[in-house]
């Protein structure tokens, strides 16, 4: 799997943007070798990620798979390709149908072309078309010739406790160069994020400067802040702190009746968010004693949403009669207050191929998440 020098200055060879950065190095993969890359991830966030990449492909008309969480017979994973029209499809495919398809109409067969992908993927969004965006050079693409949207709150197949793999899934390997590939999880970022326009108004890449992995505040125990309420056994108010976001692990009230829980000190910030199912009726979740939060579509459907408070001292939840509400999570000004100490999963890497020094080094994420080898070379 060879390594080339210098492949990638800017979007067309030229020169680096305003940062003064520039990609030293990219790896050429050949199908005709079965050159992949391989990694065991950890259970992670399956509603939300980034990938991004620079390709220019070497061969067309054939299915190439550029990222997968891989599985010996191709069901229940990602395929993210550009197929055999060279269109670039992103879908989660089951046994014998997909959960979700997107096909862009446009083509990408120019063997000259660097491309910058960029795969923006954030089911928690309330518009369907959010919740899968594709940036291909800094433009999103937004003409399709299928746009089947995964629906709100799925939990997509990458970021499952299974092999991922770079350029394979089943007998298909991908023929291009690759550079300056990034995964991050838990963050649905855009193409800014990875590149520039520079001052010949090509669009270049630039250092990631932000986060590898999920925006969190674990600055505190905010479980502990916390005084009051009876709570169903197993689902305390730790569970709203555990940094879980699945809806696996919530705080409910014990049934029937209500708990209201206290803050000292209160939980402040210019943007508060919660993440809850409630089903209609009155006063099922109420914030500081007066605001109540809109219904959900039953009270295990778990939607985002902002409170008009900036200073939260209290959260009430109800449980009587045939209403129902669990809080999952809450966030402040963009961060989800987690629990410090709580280890949260996170697959994010960086991979830039700067180590040539071996086929192993290939492999080296170079995020700071995880020293040595994090992808095996094949």
């Amino acid at each position: 799997m060879p390594v080339f020098n210098n492949m990638l200055a800017g979007a067309s060879g030229g020169a680096g943007g305003a940062s003064g950065y520039e990609i030293e190095r990219s790896l050429r993969f050949n199908s005709g070798d079965s050159a992949h890359l391989s990694r065991g991830f950890s259970a992670g966030n399956r509603k939300t990620w980034t990938w991004s990449g620079w390709i220019k492909r070497t061969d067309f008309g054939t299915r190439r798979y550029i990222f997968t969480n891989h599985t010996s017979n191709g069901a229940n994973c990602l395929y993210f390709e550009f197929d055999a029209s060279n269109r670039i499809h992103v879908g989660d495919y089951a046994t014998g149908s997909y959960n979700f398809s997107i096909i862009t109409t446009a083509v990408y067969r120019d063997p000259s072309a660097w491309y910058h992908v960029v795969l923006a993927f954030d089911t928690t969004q309330a518009t369907a078309s959010d919740r899968v965006k594709i940036y291909v050079n800094n433009s999103q693409v937004t003409a399709f010739d299928t746009s089947n949207y995964p629906s709100q709150n799925y939990d997509g197949y990458v970021n499952q406790a299974a092999t991922h793999a770079i350029s394979y899934l089943q007998t298909y390997y991908g023929d291009f160069y690759l550079a300056d590939v990034h995964f991050i999880d838990g963050q649905a970022l855009a193409a800014t994020d990875f590149g520039e326009t520079n001052t010949d108004n090509l669009w270049v890449p630039k250092a990631f400067a932000g986060t590898y992995g999920p925006l969190v505040d674990q600055s505190r125990t905010w479980s502990n802040d916390a005084s009051g309420g009876l709570y169903d056994s197993g689902q305390g108010i730790v569970k709203a702190f555990n940094g879980d976001t699945t809806g696996s692990s919530k705080v409910a009230a014990a049934y029937p009746g209500s708990t209201t829980i206290s803050f000292s000190p209160a939980i402040s910030g210019n943007t508060i968010e919660f993440l809850y199912g409630k089903t209609p009726g009155t006063g099922l979740f109420t914030i500081n004693g007066t605001e109540e939060m809109p219904a959900t579509a039953s009270a295990t459907s778990y939607v985002w949403n902002t409170s008009s408070a900036t200073t939260v001292s209290s959260v009430t939840i109800n449980h009587t009669g045939t209403g129902a509400s669990f809080w999952v999570a809450i966030k402040v000004d963009g961060k989800l207050l987690v629990d410090s100490g709580v280890s949260i999963a996170n697959n994010s890497f960086h991979l830039d191929f700067a180590d040539n020094s071996s086929n192993a080094a290939l492999g080296l994420g170079t995020s700071g998440l995880r020293p040595g080898n994090t992808w095996t070379v094949n």
